[in-house]
């Protein structure tokens, strides 16, 4: 975690220091949650403005405030622009601690990337890595700043949606292994096509030195973009195909693989199922074999690995009911992915869907086409809720019901299911989709295996 005098980040910054010099440890956006020794960042936003709480940091215990007029508060580091000072700040103790960094990226399957590569890189030495969904411009310095002295690894997500986020994002960080998972429909609102988004992902690349490795998704129908970007780079990349250096193949769709790497093989267990599982984990193997790690401590850190909240989690309903809790986001891709998932399985099939979000002007016909294909691909029944998903719907025929509201769907929900039914709960964060989670689940035990 960072650990400066305000006389040393007054110098990084350029900033004015008012008061008494003190030494701060960690950084802190929030003053109802009390970080003692901290510094306070006064963030600004379109709703709120941290200024007006600089001085109840101060009082719950921060050791100084980052702002942009002190107004005779001290200790204080003033700067003209306090989100652009974060960013400073997270690059400089990027550059002091020095761990080996890894930046991912991608449309689809980031977390769950990242969240492997933990799995495999903590059995080999200290990794710090993104928490939650901290991929933004203040979540990756607030990362950065968290690093400690003797991380060896460090693993940085990063997410966004428009052209330059990545390129900046990347630029803090300063990765020496940079990953680009796919580049799917999502964020098309900020991107406005496929390939524009498929470009901004590749900005990771353009940050790497001479000497870093690009990891890529040979499959993916952008590679030869991020080829051309990670020019002059070591590349690792990684598919089921061929000529890719990590391969792999599924042998069930309950997550039984193998996998094949440089000098060696390996055949393991997924925690989770699913094809598009299994290329989060040669992500993963790429990038793993890019730092060089032995292939026995990628396979334990594999199939060791616990999937995040909402992303393919069994769980069961009360009824006794199946439920796959995918409700953490959805974009089209990810709807399929997780559709094919719950097909395999042996249930019978339904999929309660919330709106997929920031998908632009497409957003209906993408909605009406994604209903299409859950029917097609064998999904029985279809519980759509909100105003996008009535598209989803139309495009899945007399066997969907919509729903303006969660309430309704809930109650619908906990009236039609039964054991022997496996349900697919997906949509974009802001739908809400895992309240219907939460509380159809209730108290009920755990699904058993995969």
């Amino acid at each position: 975690m960072i650990e400066a005098s305000l006389v040393r980040l007054a110098e990084v910054l350029g900033a004015g220091l008012q008061g008494p010099t003190v030494t701060i440890r960690g950084l802190s956006t929030d003053s109802r949650v009390p970080r003692p020794g901290s510094l306070f960042v006064a963030l600004r936003g379109p709703r709120f403005d941290g200024h007006a709480y600089a001085a109840d940091a101060l009082a719950a215990g921060a050791a100084g405030v980052l702002v942009e007029h002190a107004d005779g508060l001290e200790p204080a580091l003033v700067v003209a622009d306090t989100r652009e000072a974060l960013g400073k700040v997270g690059h400089w103790w990027r550059q002091e601690t020095d761990p080996l960094v890894v930046g991912v990226t991608g449309s689809n399957g980031k977390t769950t990337v990242k969240q492997m590569l933990v799995s495999i890189l903590a059995g080999v030495g200290k990794t710090s890595a993104t928490r939650g969904n901290l991929n933004n411009d203040v979540g990756v310095p607030l990362t950065l700043a968290k690093l400690s002295r003797d991380d060896q690894y460090a693993v940085i997500e990063m997410g966004a949606n428009h052209m330059g986020e990545i390129a900046y994002l990347a630029g803090l960080a300063r990765p020496d292994v940079a990953l680009v998972n796919n580049a799917n429909p999502a964020h098309l609102e900020g991107f406005g096509s496929i390939a524009n988004i498929a470009r901004a992902k590749g900005e990771i690349y353009e940050a790497l030195g001479e000497d870093g490795v690009a990891v890529i998704n040979a499959d993916d129908p952008h590679a030869h973009v991020w080829m051309a970007l990670a020019a002059g780079r070591t590349i690792v990349d990684f598919g089921m195909g061929g000529g890719a250096r990590v391969r792999g193949r599924a042998l069930s769709p309950a997550g039984h693989c193998r996998i094949e790497l440089p000098g060696d093989t390996l055949e393991l267990m997924l925690p989770v199922p699913g094809l598009h599982n299994l290329y989060n984990a040669l992500a993963a193997t790429a990038a793993a074999v890019a730092l060089e790690i032995p292939a026995e401590r990628i396979a334990a850190g594999l199939e060791g690995f616990e999937p995040p909240a909402g992303r393919l989690r069994p769980s069961a309903a009360r009824c006794g009911a199946d439920i796959l809790d995918d409700s953490y986001n959805a974009n089209p891709a990810s709807l399929e992915a997780g559709a094919r998932v719950l097909i395999a399985g042996a249930g019978e099939p339904w999929v309660a869907l919330g709106d997929m979000a920031e998908l632009g002007d497409d957003a209906p016909r993408l909605h009406q086409e994604a209903g299409r294909l859950l029917m097609e691909l064998g999904v029985r029944r279809l519980y759509a809720c909100g105003p996008l998903s009535l598209h989803a719907a139309k495009g899945f025929g007399s066997e969907a019901r919509h729903f303006d509201n969660r309430d309704d769907l809930i109650a619908a929900l906990e009236q039609d299911l039964t054991a022997g039914v496996s349900l697919l709960v997906k949509g974009s964060r802001s739908s809400g989709m895992d309240k219907v989670v939460e509380r159809l689940v209730g108290d009920a035990p755990k699904a058993g295996g995969r």
